[in-house]
């Protein structure tokens, strides 16, 4: 009987360094709970028996408790790795539609393809939708947390404004070798006086290498002093035919105090497209030697996509799209035991 009562102790022993052991091997280990053996007592005796002569039969492990207390705080670079200062979990979920709900410390998560929080199983953090001030909207309902990559609809532009001055007469020559000038050709400098980048988007909404031309076509004489410019439009290195019945608004007619008063909306179709252009605002400038942009507007859209994240200490989760700063989700701290995440 001595024996097996050593023996129970060593193996007791044996228990307790191998749950040492299993803490130093996880030491690195985000959100282990570190373990402790619990060992008790063994009587062979009756209750009856006088405790005060009664002898042990050895030892037995009652329980391995785990540890709840604060582990450390290491700064990352990554976003989306957070740690609870006090009591609380993380809540998970095995399915973005739902699933048994997990709790876990381990704060390291990041995105998938489709904007979900997820930590290295797979497993998608939940939490609360939440207003534009950051209050949670419904606090009875806990969902996988989703950051939207992008916002919007990519659009072809289908109509472009541009307003934009231009010199009188002869300054208006520039380059252009005669007037009129001879047959156009976007690669040739003397065949048109000016040109300026026009900013048009695809319907993927990247941009187009597009190019608007303008070739002093008329100077003011006596009997007219109008000062006329034909506009050209190339996309891709190839010019784009105007549709017929706007093809007289590619001449902008400009009158002897330099205003529009002729042309100035042509339309066009392009990879079967209407593209329309407004150069209403387009003014004539005797001071200037050169043509000036200066504004210029289209109804193109850009899908504008995710780029960057930062939380701040109240667990609020911002995002910036392009520029916008919309609040969609807040996540982390959380009090005595909270076992939802408010996001």
């Amino acid at each position: 009987m001595s024996f097996f009562t050593a023996l129970s102790g060593l193996k007791a022993a044996q228990t307790d360094i191998s749950s040492t052991s299993n803490n130093i091997a996880n030491v690195a280990t985000l959100g282990y709970h570190g373990s402790r053996v619990e060992f008790s007592d063994i009587y062979t005796s009756s209750p009856q028996a006088n405790p005060r002569t009664s002898v042990g039969s050895g030892v037995q492990i009652s329980r391995i408790s785990r540890s709840f207390a604060q582990g450390s705080m290491t700064s990352t670079q990554n976003t989306l790795d957070m740690a609870i200062q006090g009591a609380g979990f993380f809540r998970v979920e095995a399915g973005k539609e739902g699933g048994a709900a997990v709790y876990t410390r381990a704060g390291a998560f990041g995105m998938d393809n489709e904007g979900f929080v997820v930590n290295s199983k797979g497993q998608y953090l939940t939490g609360y939708k939440t207003a534009a001030d950051g209050s949670p909207l419904n606090l009875g309902t806990a969902a996988p947390l989703q950051v939207p990559l992008k916002q919007g609809t990519a659009k072809a532009t289908a109509n472009l404004s541009f307003g934009a001055s231009f010199p009188v007469g002869v300054m208006g020559q520039a380059g252009q070798a005669t007037v009129p000038p001879a047959a156009f050709d976007p690669t040739n400098a003397q065949s048109y006086a000016f040109a300026t980048p026009l900013n048009l988007l695809d319907p993927e909404g990247q941009p187009m290498d597009a190019v608007g031309y303008f070739a002093l076509a008329d100077t003011p004489d006596l009997l007219d002093p109008a000062t006329r410019y034909q506009f050209h439009l190339v996309v891709n290195g190839i010019e784009v035919a105007p549709d017929a019945a706007a093809a007289g608004e590619t001449l902008l007619e400009f009158d002897a105090d330099g205003f529009l008063v002729g042309g100035g909306a042509p339309e066009f179709t392009f990879e079967g497209r209407p593209l329309a252009f407004d150069l209403r605002q387009s003014q004539l400038d005797a001071a200037r030697s050169a043509m000036q942009v200066s504004t210029m507007q289209g109804d193109g859209e850009v899908a504008r996509k995710l780029s960057m994240m930062e939380l701040d200490g109240d667990g609020v989760l911002w995002a910036s799209i392009s520029g916008s700063r919309p609040r969609f989700g807040r996540n982390s701290r959380m009090a005595e035991l909270t076992t939802e995440i408010q996001l």
